[in-house]
């Protein structure tokens, strides 16, 4: 009997597939994919194997992926494969996984421009999946009318959606970001972002969805209708309000400008939610829905040794008042330098981090090429290195350089990444919390 693969899902047939079978192809490649990303080659340490099982092993993994990818390259072509596969990612991302992150960025960006018609139906689509059809008539319709409609949503349906048109909306602004939008998706980012009991995560991306939808002039017409101003304003003094609350939990600790980190556990969490929604709303109120004012504070740079410089950096970031607080939203890597640089000496700064997720912090001399769309940056060339935070690992010149100790330490919000640079003897040391994990590189230095 004949193999069955990749191969058979690409034929003419495909678009006459029903919705369901096709989402069932989807989710089963869409699996595929990041369980092979997301699990090493562990046959690699085995010594009992050849080189040449090793090699016939790798590029079966290899093999395996391009295919389930060519899937669903393949069947996103079809309207009813596209919306499928928009379906299926709004049930079953895990926004959590920088890998899952990645890839389907990667799907989207690469995959054939939908039609206007398709497009169009994509919202309705995701909208269907946050809340089904209420009842028909009757008590439980009207019962439904006034609980509202995403009251029991869950929470990691809401997060997907708003992932989703977060990049959407950013990859076809224009016209076709405004056949993606609608009055019910605004109602649903704006009501999502204004509810003090929503989840802090749903707030947060329904903000950054609708900063994405603002790229279009005819869609942030829609948006300022709402009164995002207000609304904006409400939620940062929220977000000072509950951060005073947390800082009186906490023990004092006066070393970073926030004035304090929580002790490890669910205060810790709240904080950096806090935190970042705060710095969110700020920022899209000085730069995407004020009125012209200035919510943020003027920079202060009396007691500025160095900051971050906006003039030598990738032109996506959202940097505070301070000018040290940085966040990107975007699915590429964005770098950028200090104001000042160090020629000889020994020097070492620290670094909280206020989100989870991968992050490469480090040094780069101004050769280091920043290129987010071809994923260069700092650790990626032969001009610098950095820690990822994600990995535990220290990238120079493109490759990872591990610890040499089996405990694989992930950073997470509230995590202190310190890098200790010694030009004298050509030596970096990396360390997370004050621990030094043995992550030293070596490097050339006149």
């Amino acid at each position: 009997m004949p193999r069955r693969d990749s191969t058979t899902i690409l034929s003419p047939r495909s678009s006459a597939l029903s919705f369901e079978y096709t989402s069932q192809i989807i989710e089963a490649s869409w699996n595929r994919v990041l369980t092979l990303a997301e699990n090493p080659n562990t046959f690699q340490d085995d010594t009992s194997l050849s080189d040449t099982t090793r090699r016939e092993q790798t590029y079966d993994r290899e093999r395996t992926m391009v295919q389930a990818l060519d899937t669903l390259y393949a069947l996103s072509c079809e309207p009813s494969g596209y919306l499928a596969f928009i379906s299926t990612i709004t049930q079953t991302l895990n926004h959590e996984s920088p890998v899952a992150m990645a890839f389907l960025s990667h799907i989207i960006d690469k995959s054939a421009l939908p039609s206007r018609e398709t497009m169009a139906a994509v919202s309705r689509v995701i909208l269907d999946r946050l809340a089904p059809p209420p009842p028909s008539s009757g008590w439980n319709s009207l019962l439904f009318r006034q609980e509202g409609s995403y009251s029991g949503t869950p929470t990691a349906l809401k997060l997907n959606a708003t992932t989703l048109w977060s990049l959407l909306a950013e990859k076809f602004a224009g016209e076709l970001a405004i056949l993606l939008w609608s009055d019910n998706v605004g109602e649903f980012l704006v009501g999502r972002l204004s509810d003090a009991h929503e989840d802090m995560q749903v707030r947060l991306f329904s903000l950054i969805a609708l900063e994405k939808f603002a790229l279009t002039g005819a869609v942030k017409k829609a948006i300022l209708r709402h009164d995002m101003s207000h609304i904006l304003m409400s939620v940062a003094k929220e977000c000072d309000l509950a951060n005073q609350r947390i800082f009186l939990a906490s023990p004092y600790s006066p070393v970073f400008d926030t004035g304090f980190i929580p002790p490890e556990g669910d205060l810790r969490t709240e904080w950096a939610h806090y935190i970042q929604l705060s710095h969110c709303a700020r920022w899209a109120f000085d730069n995407v829905f004020g009125n012209g004012t200035k919510l943020a504070c003027s920079w202060d740079l009396s007691h500025h040794k160095a900051m971050m410089n906006i003039f030598d950096a990738t032109q996506h970031w959202k940097i505070g008042s301070s000018g040290l607080e940085l966040r990107n939203d975007r699915p590429h890597f964005e770098s950028i330098r200090a104001t000042t640089g160090v020629k000889t000496g020994k020097w070492y700064y620290e670094t909280l981090l206020l989100t989870n997720g991968i992050m490469q912090l480090g040094w780069a001399t101004h050769r280091c090429r920043f290129a987010p769309e071809e994923g260069y940056g700092v650790g990626d060339d032969t001009n610098g290195f950095a820690f990822d935070t994600f990995r535990s690992a220290v990238w120079a010149n493109g490759q990872a350089v591990y610890p040499r100790t089996d405990a694989k330490v992930q950073c997470r919000a509230g995590d202190v990444l310190g890098s200790f640079l010694d030009l004298d003897n050509g030596l970096c040391t990396y360390f997370v919390n004050g621990c030094d994990l043995g992550l030293t590189v070596e490097f050339e230095h006149p």
